[in-house]
């Protein structure tokens, strides 16, 4: 399977709030760098985050233009993430994914600060 062809198994995974199946479909030693935040984080603090997000509503990446080059891949991505009062954060999202053994082994995302502002708020309440 092709680094794109991970990469979009992960963004079906995360729409479908599929924890489980984003459990195997991340490396045992994955690294999560996302520009907004200091430091990293590894497979149980992303799943976490990812099951914070997920209760909220739900995630969703539109692919705007991806490509791959080996075991790495490349997207630009419009993201919405639906909130119970019906209004969805919305940002773009520049990600690289780079895997190894045929799971998710680095991410790194760029996105914009005021954005971490945002889903923290969120998440504080």
């Amino acid at each position: 399977m092709s680094a794109i062809d991970i990469a979009n198994n992960f963004f079906a995974a995360v729409r479908a709030n599929d924890v489980a199946r984003l459990e195997v479909l991340y490396h045992d030693d994955l690294s999560v760098w996302q520009s907004c935040v200091p430091g990293t984080m590894d497979k149980a603090k992303t799943l976490e985050q990812l099951r914070l997000l997920s209760a909220l509503g739900g995630i969703d990446h539109e692919i705007e233009e991806q490509f791959g080059d080996g075991d790495r891949c490349y997207q630009r991505c419009h993201v919405r993430i639906a909130v119970p009062d019906g209004i969805a954060i919305e940002f773009h999202s520049g990600m690289s994914i780079a895997v190894r053994d045929g799971r998710i082994y680095r991410i790194h995302e760029f996105v914009d600060s005021s954005v971490a502002a945002a889903i923290g708020a969120l998440l504080a309440d």
